[in-house]
């Protein structure tokens, strides 16, 4: 979530690009490049380590249900080019590689828009991976500190257990770029509102589900390497507040809320 907290150095406007984008910069100098900044293909499987610290809960009377975990794993990704843009496979294991949590392969444009998954239309499965990475501007444009932009992600489906949709919109600004050993990486900060409904069978066998409803507030910062046109790092939290139900189906609603924290750090 796949979610700003500094802000570009105020400037003079200058509109770089339509559709959503517009640029601020310092005294009007903008930073080009020989292309616009985008994802490009991978010569080699680019390798990640993940933390996730989250809280689930739900609030009966005087009693909260649900307690504060934390899981470490790793990440790969491997972009090819494929047709409209490229094909992307994501691979997500906790840190003890005994089990594998995700294997996609994600079919995006240039920008990160998610098209396919696995093949299918996002649409078909209601899959949480239409989030999975952060777009850059549409139309494509280089970044310069200042260059705005906002995006919505949504997606919804329905379960055996009941309906579920994901719905984010935000508002992306580039705080700053960095130069360091040959890589030009620029920070973008990112905030706006994500409204979730998901769950999962509790025990299919009697029926019981679990469900959340929840929205609220999200924050991200996204370290992009420009030239080399893929993700460095990113750090993302968020509380979203709303009902929920653990039990049979029908079983009564009461207020539930999701806290967490997201941190992606590139290691190859």
């Amino acid at each position: 979530m796949p979610f700003a907290r500094l802000l570009a150095s105020a400037g003079l406007v200058l509109i770089v690009a339509c559709n959503h984008a517009r640029g601020r910069t310092d005294r009007g100098a903008v930073h080009q490049l020989d292309q616009a900044t985008q994802y490009l293909p991978t010569p080699d499987t680019l390798r990640y380590k993940w933390h996730v610290s989250f809280w689930i809960y739900y609030v009966r009377g005087r009693d909260t249900l649900g307690q504060p975990d934390t899981f470490r794993g790793r990440e790969s990704r491997y972009f090819r080019a494929a047709p409209g843009g490229l094909e992307a496979r994501i691979r997500l294991e906790p840190e003890s590689g005994d089990s594998v949590l995700e294997d996609n392969i994600l079919t995006v444009d240039p920008s990160g828009r998610v098209l396919l998954i696995n093949g299918r239309l996002p649409s078909e499965t209601g899959d949480l991976s239409v989030d999975r990475l952060p777009r850059l501007p549409s139309p494509l444009v280089p970044l310069a500190p200042g260059l705005e932009w906002t995006d919505t992600v949504s997606v919804a489906a329905r379960q055996p257990w009941g309906p579920t949709y994901l719905e984010v919109r935000r508002r992306y600004h580039v705080v700053r770029l960095v130069d360091s050993l040959g890589t030009r990486v620029a920070v973008i900060a990112g905030e706006g509102e994500m409204r979730l409904r998901r769950g999962a069978w509790h025990d299919s066998t009697k029926g019981w589900v679990w469900w959340q409803e929840v929205a609220g507030p999200v924050q991200d910062t996204t370290y992009f390497d420009e030239r080399g046109g893929q993700i460095v790092g990113s750090f993302d939290v968020g509380e979203l507040l709303g009902t929920g139900a653990v039990g049979p189906i029908g079983s009564g609603i009461v207020p539930s809320a999701l806290r967490f924290t997201n941190r992606l750090t590139r290691v190859q």
